[in-house]
């Protein structure tokens, strides 16, 4: 029977928009809650009527912040890793939950726990966390992880090439040693050679290229390029670790058959405890079957010695020959 003429808005929350001609009034709600919202409208001739709806406001969750580390994040595989994601924050709320992905198909989690252990192989690896906060938001980080087959580092034995004479390395048994011109990627090489009628015959390096192993868990590469003036006959590497006068282990590498041509042996040996000592014989046989020529080896082996090295050779086979290496390095 008449015309509204204005509007009082009430939000609920203490504020208050109107009297108003205006059918419409904006607002803000800054605080979470469940508000009554009411509107009073005024007629032309001062009648009144009112309107009410509740308005529910929820908190706004942010995300939280995550944070992962990796130690070590580079070495030697197999490498255990620790991954942490303790740095992780939630702005207004708290962290509830972590699950690691090392990235070579291992997860972890979801956990409440903020670090996982893992142990990587070779390659480049691409570890993830995803945290989750008590909201259910969820955010990542990633960080790389290197892992390589062997650590190379520098040369550790003496005499390397033998350039200029043979010290460094001795005979084992009736084994004789001369250095000869002509190498694997040097000017000379060392021949060893032995009686006629000796089935096997060695050398080893002396004094220690490595007196002193690092620490448990350190790799060595042991290699040796060799080469027959002809075809036949077996060579392999032997490495001993001994600390003080006890021999901690004895290991050997796998047999190689001689030829004309040079080849490489090698072998990757972990140390047991810092402060050993490591013996390298480069070894041949000629004509025998492996049990009796493991059964000579073992007369043959002396007091423990420690090196690390990588000879190159040329090795002479048959009754009366000789064995020569020649260009030899060490690494760890």
């Amino acid at each position: 029977d008449g015309t509204i003429v204005s509007y009082r808005f009430d939000f609920g929350d203490g504020f208050v928009v109107g009297p108003q001609a205006l059918a419409t009034a904006t607002h803000i709600y800054y605080s979470p809650g469940r508000w009554t919202a009411t509107v009073v409208v005024t007629d032309n001739a001062g009648a009144t009527g009112s309107a009410s709806v509740v308005v529910t406001v929820t908190s706004l969750n942010l995300p939280p912040v995550a944070s992962l580390t990796i130690t070590p994040s580079t070495g030697v595989a197999p490498l255990p890793v620790v991954a942490s994601a303790a740095a992780s924050s939630d702005p207004d709320g708290s962290v509830a939950s972590y699950r690691f992905d090392f990235g070579d198909g291992t997860v972890v989690g979801p956990q409440s726990l903020p670090t996982a252990t893992h142990v990587y192989a070779a390659g480049q690896w691409t570890a993830t966390v995803v945290v989750a906060d008590n909201a259910g938001a969820t955010a990542s980080a990633s960080a790389v992880v290197s892992v390589s087959l062997i650590g190379i580092g520098v040369n550790l034995v003496r005499n390397p090439s033998f350039e200029t004479d043979t010290t460094g390395w001795a005979p084992v048994g009736g084994t004789t040693l001369e250095r000869v011109p002509g190498g694997c990627d040097g000017s000379y090489s060392l021949e060893i050679g032995h009686k006629e009628g000796q089935a096997g015959f060695a050398v080893t390096d002396q004094p220690n290229s490595v007196a002193s192993t690092a620490g448990p868990g350190t790799v060595y590469r042991f290699s040796t390029w060799i080469r027959s003036d002809s075809s036949g006959g077996q060579s392999w590497l032997r490495v001993r670790e001994s600390h003080g006068s006890v021999s901690r282990a004895w290991v050997e590498s796998a047999p190689l058959t001689l030829a004309p041509s040079w080849q490489r042996l090698t072998l990757d040996y972990g140390s047991h405890e810092p402060g050993s000592s490591l013996e390298m014989e480069i070894a041949v046989i000629t004509g025998r079957s492996m049990a009796t020529r493991r059964e000579r080896l073992r007369t043959r082996v002396g007091p423990a010695r420690c090196s690390n090295s990588r000879p190159h050779g040329r090795v002479p086979s048959g009754c009366g020959s000789s064995i020569s290496a020649g260009g030899s390095s060490a690494s760890f």
